[in-house]
């Protein structure tokens, strides 16, 4: 009985003041969170799969000028 409450309080006495924190994160930190995101996604990107339902367009000048305004049709 000890013990277990040894594991609640070493692991989820911390979780909850994580997630507390993150819920009301200050705008002070939102720059050392977008960073931290962005160096993990460097490090290791997510996989693509095909049927991910979310698809990523970068959109140039050069492709405006080949292929027009955008939203492009979908045929």
């Amino acid at each position: 009985m000890r013990l277990r409450w040894a594991y609640v309080a070493s692991f989820g006495l911390p979780l909850i003041a994580m997630l507390a924190f993150g819920a009301t994160m200050p705008d002070e930190l939102e720059g050392v969170r977008n960073f931290s995101f962005d160096a993990y996604q460097r490090i290791r990107p997510r996989v693509w799969t095909p049927d991910s339902p979310v698809r990523i367009v970068d959109i140039d000048d050069a492709s405006l000028a080949k292929r027009g305004q955008w939203p492009w049709p979908r045929t």
